[in-house]
């Protein structure tokens, strides 16, 4: 009750209450990173072969991130700014991925981080390995 308006509170914070806003506010701020992973070589393969692998590649990068899209017929980008606590850390992520694609794929490739979806294509396809974590940077 409130002794100043003699009136019952409309709502009460609970321990969960406040567990959900801190984690609502942590996702917030959590930094948007994109990956973009480009293969060049896909471009050797007819039409069926390059949507088949992109799709088996797409089923693969699941692994570190539910945002995967497909950006025929030569990339992924992946949202990979979610997953950095998971997974230590931008640079551990960014080693495990290479290492598998390089032993598991056997794909030549190039990759970029940016925190716009494009700006990480535009580098990867470029050939351009490139970490760019802050939009002003770009």
């Amino acid at each position: 009750m409130n002794k100043l308006t003699n009136t019952q509170p409309l709502a009460q914070w609970s321990s969960d209450s406040a567990a959900q806003l801190s984690f609502e506010i942590k996702q917030a701020q959590q930094q948007t990173l994109w990956l973009s992973i480009y293969f060049p070589k896909l471009a050797l393969y007819n039409e069926h072969a390059q949507k088949t692998r992109l799709t088996q590649l797409a089923t693969w990068a699941e692994q570190f991130t539910s945002r995967v899209s497909l950006h025929p017929p030569q990339a992924l980008l992946l949202e990979i700014g979610s997953s950095l606590t998971l997974f230590g850390g931008l640079d551990v992520l960014l080693t495990r991925i290479k290492t598998n694609l390089a032993q598991q794929w056997q794909h030549v490739f190039t990759l970029s981080v940016t925190p716009t979806p494009l700006a990480s294509f535009l580098l990867a396809s470029s050939g351009q390995t490139v970490v760019v974590k802050q939009k002003q940077a770009l």
